[in-house]
């Protein structure tokens, strides 16, 4: 069975007394693939989904907190959109015991979670491009498309196309949606605001101010998701501005490591900016301190050095760790106390591989 059939019995097997719930990532692309699976489901099956979440500091394997939220709620279907749950199969098969998964996911598969109980469609699955250009929300569209017509929701789609910096691979299908470049750009902002808000839950804002737009312009009109962008943007422009002083540059400046400690969540923000804008051609990883645990971001525009393997291959040996994503963009986390040995095998890493080559 092809991965698209599988998909399809998955679907199709929905009936109206499952209690389904979707699971998304927190990013521009996580929140329009759930948004686009959770309209299309109710166009086939007339269905409303009303648990949607996201799981906390943007963990992308499955957590016990949402083990016990599916067993709360007797969840018997849970979509997960745009997360390596693959990375942890002992976390999958947990969940199992409680729920029948399909996972529409573009991170590089890990592992093969496939199962009587769990469907899992990754990017390469789909189509013979790099999996960092095929975001999961247009794996969405697409799969859901051959299922029914969402030509309109095809705008949500460019969001998180936008969102993951897919754009070179999907010009002509974004050129159809006809959203002008500002427009992407700021609400892409206006998500990432809401996601870096400490305060309230403002990735669930965005979600639901998302969800009853008609047209792109509506979510640029929310006076709440504009309210989060001013609080953390002075604080982001901060640490812009310092960045020259505070960064430590090595390996004859082509590592450039950024240790920040922000109120807010930033270095999702913080890294575009400076690897688009002043480092293109550089390794730029960022370290965000948040109480016990330093979280990770890391860039290389040009693609000519595999961010996802260097973290891998720095994060060895320490425990409580965990790292993933694609070539040009990975993250990760460590505890606070393996901070120095993070980046003294980060800039060994670096340094014994300096040619090392996008595949």
């Amino acid at each position: 069975m092809t991965p698209k059939d599988r998909f399809k019995t998955y679907i199709t097997s929905i009936v109206p007394e499952d209690n389904i719930a979707i699971l998304h990532h927190t990013d521009a692309d996580g929140i329009t693939a759930g948004l686009i699976t959770k309209k299309s489901i109710k166009k086939l099956y007339s269905i409303t989904i009303p648990l949607h979440f996201h799981q906390k500091d943007g963990k992308v394997t499955i957590t016990k907190e949402t083990i016990d939220l599916i067993k709360s709620n007797n969840i018997n279907k849970l979509i997960i959109v745009d997360m390596a749950i693959d990375h942890d199969p002992e976390s999958v098969k947990q969940l199992e015991q409680h729920a029948k998964l399909l996972l529409i996911d573009h991170h590089k598969a890990s592992n093969n979670i496939n199962s009587k109980i769990t469907t899992a469609i990754k990017a390469e699955d789909l189509k013979d491009i790099p999996s960092s250009k095929y975001p999961a929300s247009k794996m969405c569209y697409d799969l859901f498309s051959d299922l029914t017509d969402i030509s309109d929701l095809s705008w949500l789609a460019a969001i998180g196309i936008w969102g993951d910096y897919a754009q070179s691979q999907w010009s002509d299908f974004l050129k159809k949606t006809a959203i002008p470049k500002p427009i992407l750009e700021q609400i892409d902002e206006l998500i990432f605001y809401s996601g870096s808000i400490k305060e309230k839950d403002g990735l669930t804002d965005a979600f639901n101010i998302i969800d009853i737009a008609k047209t792109p312009k509506d979510i640029l009109k929310s006076t709440r998701l504009q309210s989060y962008k001013n609080t953390v943007k002075t604080e982001l422009n901060k640490y812009l501005d310092a960045h020259k002083k505070d960064a430590q540059f090595h390996n004859n400046n082509t590592l450039i490591i950024y240790e920040i400690s922000p109120i807010h969540r930033l270095k999702s923000r913080l890294i575009n900016i400076l690897s688009q804008k002043h480092y293109p051609d550089k390794t730029i990883v960022i370290l965000e301190q948040h109480n016990n645990r330093i979280d990770i971001s890391a860039r290389r525009q040009d693609s000519k050095f595999s961010m996802n393997d260097m973290l891998k291959s720095a994060l060895e040996g320490i425990p409580n760790s965990q790292a993933g994503g694609h070539i040009p963009a990975a993250g990760g986390y460590i505890p606070k106390e393996h901070l120095e040995q993070f980046k003294k095998q980060l800039i060994a890493y670096c340094k014994e591989n300096p040619s090392l080559a996008a595949i």
